[in-house]
């Protein structure tokens, strides 16, 4: 196995473990939208779950996309949502924007290390659509700040 072939097996599987933190992010987001009994915040947490949702079905299309198969082991870090204080929440809720914000960073920062010829139509899609969902993680992020009273 080459190089390039090494390499974009790697971002296989970069993908798919930012299809395990998008999973672990639209639970923790759910739980906390069980739990909010403030509406302005159970509004945004809604959005941000919907959203979150959608990043994974997105990932999971992109793995499609690439002929991978985008299934993963799904091992969701469990958080103690309702045991928490509205700001511990928000603490919560924003560390793990953040994951999936730093991690999208590194796949993409991973990608551009990619020679040119390697790259190919391919490639350039999936950091087209990495590049959209890290902007959609800091939106988030902003998000989730905005709730601080």
């Amino acid at each position: 196995m080459n190089d390039a072939e090494l390499k974009s097996k790697l971002i296989v599987q970069l993908l798919k473990r930012a299809i395990e933190v998008e999973a672990n992010e639209a639970n923790v987001m759910f739980r906390t939208y069980l739990a909010e009994e403030d509406k302005k915040k159970k509004s945004v947490i809604f959005q941000i779950y919907k959203e979150s949702e959608l990043h994974r079905l997105i990932l999971e299309d992109l793995l499609l996309f690439l002929g991978e198969d985008p299934q993963t082991q799904r091992s969701l870090k469990e958080y103690d949502i309702e045991d928490l204080f509205g700001h511990e929440r928000l603490y919560v809720l924003r560390k793990v924007e953040e994951m999936a914000r730093d991690l999208y960073k590194d796949i993409l920062r991973e990608m551009e290390t990619l020679n040119e010829e390697d790259k190919g139509s391919k490639m350039e899609k999936v950091m087209e659509v990495i590049s959209k969902l890290l902007e959609w993680e800091k939106k988030h992020t902003k998000m989730i700040e905005s709730l601080h009273p």
